[in-house]
């Protein structure tokens, strides 16, 4: 999404529903079911969410959750206006809050009993530019059916619906270099319709455009909350499901929602990567945005809102918490600090410039804790991190008995016993999940598990930004099979099994290849033969932790991670459907077993 200055549109809207709204998301690698009490007099809703997908609810006064632990009734009451998702913790089901960066205000006037909210009914007017080749009923008979497929999510994430007023014909100028000049033209030559958007497509640009890391401009575009119009490249991405992906990604630009970190929200910010492929995944915002995006709707039953000092004072302050926490976690990415901008323009708050390339972070959500405040869990992780630096720092300054200072898979091996080490000598009860957590957080200098919404705040409690900049500064290439990307897969998924559960590990694994089908790296076995290997050992430690006393001395690589040799790499979108046609494809289900066999074959598995 562009960077511009937001212009208002007419929505019809429908009465006023008085009451808040609470977010469940789930962070699993299974479906969740559990029941929502939205006020001490209503009864239950049951409701189930597939893993990535987020729902809103609209409560009152008190409201509560129920679900399973372990086969025992769980319950919590639901502060409105926030969001929660279900984690695997321990090998368990558990329920927990999402840090956001700042208090939200307190609601102390919702009535007992909400009334049932009446979706936001949205006109839509569709233009397809002179470029297009197909006949107008063609295309007219194909962009209608996807707007009721987006039409269909948006009302049951965000209680907005499409409707198709009227199809015509733009002249689009041939002579527009990408997606944003044309959304100028399209801008210049389509007047606003009273209570509608303008939504356009143009096969000007029919040519798929590598994205730029961190956008999401090659494929549709607008200029944010209460714009009047979208422009959309039609012809990519190459499937179905994947438009009605990228309409909902825009039109959620519409009602509030940013570009978000989550790579499975419908809000990440490239699209085109094949999940919506996959007859298991939900389009859905993640549980941020959907939080945002229905505070704005909230809004918008409440009365007209045009622009943005439209919105009541309170809503204002809870859009702003929520659009820093985003832009914290995604510093890279101009669209949540706009937000943040926007409001505090309206607020009288001064905005600095911002220069092109400069990182501009919000507040801190999940500020590092003093050790003193850390529970004795997140201290024995500390420990472990602080442990590999410190052997880190040391193996600078010595050599091995050839003269060679320690590298590669050596190097690994000394973090892995330097880990045991210390690990054996913590209490028993925080012994193998600090090593477990500890390993993945100190062998990795990604930000996978440090901005992730369910792991970034043990990672940041346990390290600081200074604590990080140090252990990275002597860290050195640390590899698996002599590839430092095997190794990062390897220890963030021995960290993820302990964290959010074995199978939840091997779903983040497996969507995080398939993201990769539409960039340089393409699908990886050998990626996924470290994933599941990592998987492997968090289980074999657990399941004998006097591995701890054997890794203390010795540790060999070739040991937990079975060779890639022979394994594919670099997989394009175009070979994967050629050679398997989706990820549900038993051919690449029996592809991917043959690597989990590799590791199953592992002498530590006999």
């Amino acid at each position: 999404m562009a960077r511009f200055v937001f212009v208002a549109v007419l929505l019809a809207t429908a009465p006023f529903a008085q009451g808040a709204v609470v977010v469940i998301g789930n962070a699993t690698g299974q479906e969740v079911q559990f029941s929502v009490t939205t006020h001490p007099t209503a009864k239950p809703i049951e409701a189930a969410i597939v893993p990535g997908e987020s729902r809103a609810f609209t409560v009152g006064r008190q409201p509560e959750l129920a679900f399973l632990a372990d086969g025992k009734p769980d319950r919590y009451r639901l502060e409105p206006y926030s969001a929660y998702v279900f984690a695997i913790a321990k090998e368990s089901l558990v329920f927990q809050g999402i840090a956001l960066g700042g208090p939200m205000p307190k609601t102390d006037n919702l009535p007992l009993e909400p009334p049932a909210s009446q979706p936001i009914r949205l006109n839509v007017k569709l233009l397809i530019d002179d470029a297009d080749s197909r006949t107008k009923p063609v295309a007219e008979k194909a962009l209608t059916q996807r707007i009721a497929d987006a039409s269909a999510i948006l009302e049951r994430q965000i209680g907005v619906t499409l409707t198709v007023t009227s199809f015509e014909d733009w002249a689009s100028n041939p002579a527009a270099g990408d997606l944003h000049e044309l959304l100028r033209d399209f801008e210049t030559k389509t007047k606003n319709v009273p209570g509608a958007v303008l939504l356009g497509f143009t096969s000007r640009l029919n040519k798929a455009i590598e994205p730029k890391e961190g956008k999401s401009g090659s494929v549709g575009c607008t200029r944010g909350p209460l714009h009047t119009h979208v422009l959309m490249k039609e012809g990519v991405p190459r499937t179905e499901p994947e438009r009605v992906e990228v309409l909902v990604h825009e039109i959620a630009h519409l009602f509030g929602a940013a570009h978000s970190p989550d790579r499975l929200s419908v809000m990440r910010p490239s699209l085109g990567d094949g999940l919506a492929r996959n007859a298991k995944f939900k389009i859905a915002l993640d549980p941020l945005n959907l939080l945002a995006a229905n505070i704005w709707t909230e809004e918008m039953r409440a009365g007209p809102v045009k622009k943005w000092s439209d919105l009541k004072p309170v809503a204002r302050t809870r859009l702003k918490v929520i659009y820093k926490t985003i832009a914290h976690v995604l510093p890279d990415d101009p669209v949540a600090q706009d937000y943040v901008d926007a409001l505090d323009r309206v607020d009288g708050i001064e905005v600095a410039p911002r220069d092109p390339g400069v990182e501009v972070v919000g507040k801190d959500p999940v500020p590092t804790k003093p050790t003193s405040e850390l529970t004795p869990k997140q201290d024995a992780i500390r420990k472990i991190v602080r442990a590999v630096t410190i052997r880190a720092q040391d193996l600078r300054t010595q050599t091995g008995t050839d003269g060679e200072k320690v590298k590669a898979d050596a190097l690994t091996a000394e973090y892995v016993k330097a880990a045991a080490d210390v690990a054996w000598t913590l209490e028993e009860e925080h012994r193998v999940s600090a090593f477990l957590i500890g390993l993945g957080i100190a062998l990795d200098d990604s930000t996978i598990l440090r901005d992730n919404l369910v792991t970034r705040s043990l990672c940041r409690a346990v390290e600081s930004d200074k604590e990080r900049q140090e252990r990275i500064a002597v860290l050195g290439v640390p590899t698996v099979h002599y590839r430092r990307d095997l190794c990062q897969h390897f220890v963030v998924s021995i960290a993820l099994a302990e964290l959010v559960g074995p199978a939840a590990a091997e779903a983040a694994g497996l969507a995080k290849e398939l993201i990769d089908l539409d960039r340089s790296s393409g699908f990886s076995f050998a990626d996924l033969a470290a994933d599941l290997a990592g998987i492997s050992f968090a289980a074999k430690v657990k399941k004998d932790p006097k591995l701890l006393l054997k890794m203390r001395q010795s540790f060999a690589v070739s040991d937990f991670v079975p060779s890639v040799d022979g394994l594919r790499d670099g997989i394009s979108v175009k070979r994967f459907e050629q050679d398997f046609g989706s990820s549900s494809d038993p051919k690449f289900l029996k592809s991917i077993e043959e690597v989990r066999k590799r590791v199953d074959d592992l002498p530590q598995s006999r």
